[in-house]
């Protein structure tokens, strides 16, 4: 599909003439539905900024307006072979069946997350759809990042309001950490409160370099106890002093199947080692039944690593940022 025929779609799919259209974009009531029209027909691309206030005007994604036309199915097959290398999909037949499948890894982590989201949606369409369906579907289809956003941004906004106070009352209770090691401790008496936690390093596109922590959303909006709500305020607190410290601390929300679940970043290399620490102490956890000797030789290796392996927080972000 091209271009033209991406407006021309989602114009009528909003209910809109060309000229309103126009207008909403900004040109002149004389010439609006012409401009329109020269899009529509791929005699005239619109430059980016006219392009971003058209999926403004039909409330789409920018995405939605790209200008991807596979007009041939050897273009087909060139981005089928691009979906292999890049995010190694696999290719498989059964019966009369192609299927054309990913992986779940986290280096394709937000990918899974989308096609999650699909196939949710997709299964709420009847075998057959009416035209009002279908059109609803379609509507979907066209802000799809848009809403997954929206719907973000909404449930860490959920999350900042349902911690507020004891945040608040963390930071002015307790002295921050100095050391890894504290946060290490502090993560390792959250899971043992009940909350789950999953230790990664740096995000699937590599523009952060440092350690991630992911929490099930669920689990932090009902936290199964008021210790583990205090706790994860704690935690909340410190990637706040981190954040004024000057360390890069962000969020990523996906949603693996059908869980919904947000990632805390710290973007300072050095901290991995409590994502190293209490990847060990998560791996002792889960393995099984565990004998009291076994158990007495972990906590001996554990607290030995406390000790001999951590940094000092405020000198650590400070190297980072070449203050030092």
């Amino acid at each position: 599909m091209t271009l033209g025929e991406k407006i021309r779609k989602y114009r009528i799919l909003n209910g809109k003439t060309q000229r309103a259209l126009g207008e909403s974009v900004g040109f002149k009531k004389s010439t609006a539905d012409v401009r329109i029209n020269q899009y529509e027909t791929d005699k005239m691309a619109p430059k980016s900024d006219i392009r971003g206030e058209l999926a403004n005007t039909l409330d789409i994604d920018i995405e939605a307006l790209s200008d991807i036309n596979i007009s041939s199915e050897e273009e087909l097959m060139h981005v089928f072979f691009e979906l292999e290398e890049r995010y190694g999909m696999n290719i498989e037949k059964k019966d009369d069946t192609f299927l054309l499948s990913f992986k779940d890894s986290h280096n394709i982590k937000t990918l899974i997350t989308y096609l999650n989201i699909w196939y949710s949606k997709k299964r709420t369409l009847p075998e057959n759809p009416t035209h009002e369906q279908l059109i609803e579907y379609e509507l979907w289809k066209s802000k799809f990042v848009k809403n997954i956003r929206t719907y973000y941004s909404k449930k860490e906004e959920e999350i900042a309001i349902y911690y507020e106070n004891a945040v608040k009352k963390a930071t002015k209770s307790f002295t921050f950490a100095k050391t890894t090691s504290e946060i290490t401790l502090l993560l390792r008496k959250l899971i043992e409160s009940g909350i789950s936690i999953i230790p990664v390093f740096g995000n699937e596109d590599n523009s952060i370099e440092g350690p991630g922590f992911t929490f099930i959303v669920k689990q932090l909006l009902d936290p199964p106890s008021e210790e583990s709500k205090q706790l994860f305020a704690r935690f909340l607190s410190e990637l706040n002093h981190f954040a004024a410290l000057g360390a890069g601390c962000f969020t990523d929300m996906q949603m693996n199947d059908e869980t919904l679940t947000i990632t805390y970043f710290i973007n300072i290399p050095s901290f991995s080692v409590i994502q190293s620490q209490l990847a060990s102490f998560i791996n002792f956890k889960n393995s099984g039944n565990i004998s009291d000797y076994s158990r007495e030789s972990f906590e001996i290796q554990f607290k030995h690593d406390l000790e001999t392996f951590y940094n000092d927080i405020e000198d650590e972000i400070k190297y980072y940022l070449g203050k030092m």
